[in-house]
């Protein structure tokens, strides 16, 4: 989301990407202080840096949304791209313009 103008309101959206954890997902440790919890519900570089693979894996830390949508589409979540847009893209963008309003 990039904000053009505040007055009016002038915000333009594209699709970006999905940042994706390097540690197996698991809600067993969500409420722990420790390096592996944090890699393992925050997604962003700082966090995922520290995962003692990162330098390998670090290429595996972002998805495309194609990526995500043929992803999203071979575990049978969505049937289309077109289906990801309405589920998601929609609702993102829904989301944007209450913050705005």
């Amino acid at each position: 989301m990039v904000v053009i103008s505040a007055r009016p309101y002038f915000v333009y959206t594209y699709p970006g990407y999905a940042r994706i954890s390097l540690m197996p997902y698991t809600v067993e440790n969500f409420a722990e202080k420790t390096n592996d919890s944090r890699m393992t519900h925050l997604t962003n570089l700082a966090i995922q840096k520290k995962h003692p693979s990162f330098k390998d894996l670090k290429n595996s830390a972002t998805m495309s949304v194609e990526q995500l949508v043929d992803y999203l589409k071979s575990k049978g979540i969505i049937g289309s791209a077109d289906e990801y847009s309405e589920k998601v893209d929609k609702k993102i963008n829904e989301v944007m313009r209450l913050m705005f309003l």
